[in-house]
């Protein structure tokens, strides 16, 4: 009981064996496509925050505090806080 693969089933399977390739080709050109276009929404969603911070930056009025403002107020809140500790432990 030998089976036999004869070229017309050879020619069959290579068939078969084509077009489940050509389809898993196509289902990840769509894929891709698909996900390239997600990523390119995503991308101008994320440009048009930006520029419209940079905007909201530009027209800030001038009393708005800067990072250096903001580093050396925590500076002073950590030279507090040491200081209460400290003078809590003496006590």
């Amino acid at each position: 009981m030998t089976i036999e693969v004869t070229d017309r089933r050879r020619r069959l399977i290579l068939d078969w064996t084509l077009v489940g390739i050509i389809a898993a080709c196509v289902a990840a050109f769509f894929d891709l496509r698909s996900t390239v276009h997600a990523q390119t929404k995503a991308f101008e969603e994320m440009s048009a925050r930006v520029i419209r911070i940079e905007s909201d930056a530009k027209h800030a009025p001038e009393n708005t505090a800067t990072k250096a403002d903001i580093s050396r107020l925590e500076g002073r809140i950590d030279q507090l806080v040491n200081l209460m500790l400290t003078t809590q432990h003496r006590k």
